[in-house]
């Protein structure tokens, strides 16, 4: 399994688009996590070095440095769980949380507004 293929699988497995992931512009929750449990399993699974992990994404090494470390963290806290039998396997975790944004105020009320009820205020 290649450094690219494990980061295409996290992403799937977290419902994160490829371009949202690839893309060091877009910082929301569930894409920054989709990400650092990426560059985990890769220096993990792959032992990779933190600059050649960082070329593979486009992504400097203290970024992946920082994403290793953040996960690990989560995984120390008991707030993450390691993937990296479910991924050698080939399976999706049965405990992967999947992050859904929740809308945004603006979205709500233009639902709201479609369907006719009174916007909230």
């Amino acid at each position: 399994m290649t450094s690219l293929e494990i980061m295409q699988t996290v992403a799937r497995w977290h419902g994160v688009p490829w371009r949202a992931f690839a893309s060091s512009q877009v910082r929301t929750r569930e894409t920054v996590l989709c990400r650092w449990e990426a560059f985990w399993l890769v220096r993990n699974v792959l032992a990779l070095s933190y600059p050649n992990i960082g070329r593979k994404c486009g992504y400097d090494h203290s970024s992946v440095i920082h994403g290793v470390k953040g996960w690990q963290a989560l995984i120390d806290a008991g707030k993450a769980v390691d993937h990296s039998d479910d991924l050698m396997a080939g399976r999706v975790p049965e405990t992967c949380v999947i992050w859904k944004p929740q809308p945004t105020t603006l979205q709500r009320r233009e639902y709201d507004n479609r369907s006719g009820a009174r916007p909230h205020v």
